[in-house]
Order: C-alpha cells, then structure tokens, then sequence
C-alpha cells in the first residue's frame, strides 16, 4: 500500500500551489499554515474515498498587507486520481516489476527447519 504521508504530501504540494495561483504567496515556509493543510488533506483524503468531490475551506489561512487571506477550492476524485497516480504507479512498479529473491542462506534454514519438523518417517528424505 503507498505511504498515507506520501499521499497527504501530494495533496499538501497540490493546495500551496493553488494558493500560490490565487494569491500569489508561497506558504511552503509557513509552518501555522502547513499544520493546517496537513489537517485538510487528510480530511480531504478520506472525503474522496467516498465522494466525487472535496470542498476545501480555509478561512484565515494566512495575511498580508490587504489583511486576511481565504483558501476556497475544490479536488476531485479525478483530480486526486492524477494527483496520486504517479506514487501508486512507481510502487508497483518496485513491488511487482523484479522477480522475488531471497538469500539461499535463509531458504537452507527454512528447509532445515521443515525438516527437523516434519515426522520421522518422512526424515529419510533429504532435501
């Protein structure tokens, strides 16, 4: 299964680079409004496991000189399907692309270990 923060982290980058087009102001050196955005998009990650689409407000999520500054957006299913694809691609492919290997030494012990388990009858037959 992929790593939950890897899919929070996407969804994390995903909401600063929305607010970077709304308002231009980069909240990745903002650690009040990171702690809140963590908090979004794992609310907003269990939403879209059963909905086609994520409202997302965030009132008061920072200021500036004109005062407060508001995210309001929406993530869809689709979008977060895009958004994820890529971490659940590359897992698969590390998982699943390599045959499985494991040191002869740890299968000599598991065939050991069968053998002084399996009856005596059947010990005659080495292995």
């Amino acid at each position: 299964m992929v790593e939950t923060t890897s899919i929070k982290k996407k969804i994390i980058d995903w909401l600063i680079e929305e607010f970077r087009k709304q308002t231009d102001i980069d909240l990745s050196n903002d650690l009040m409004a990171i702690q809140r955005l963590k908090e979004t998009a794992e609310k907003t990650k269990i939403e879209l496991s059963s909905a086609m689409v994520s409202d997302i407000h965030l009132p008061f999520l920072t200021a500036n000189e004109t005062g407060p500054l508001h995210l309001e957006t929406q993530l869809t299913r689709a979008q977060f399907n895009e958004l994820t694809a890529r971490s659940c691609g590359s897992l698969y492919r590390a998982r699943f692309s390599k045959p499985w290997k494991t040191p002869s030494s740890i299968l000599n012990r598991l065939a050991a270990l069968s053998w002084w388990e399996a009856p005596r009858e059947y010990r005659q037959y080495k292995i």
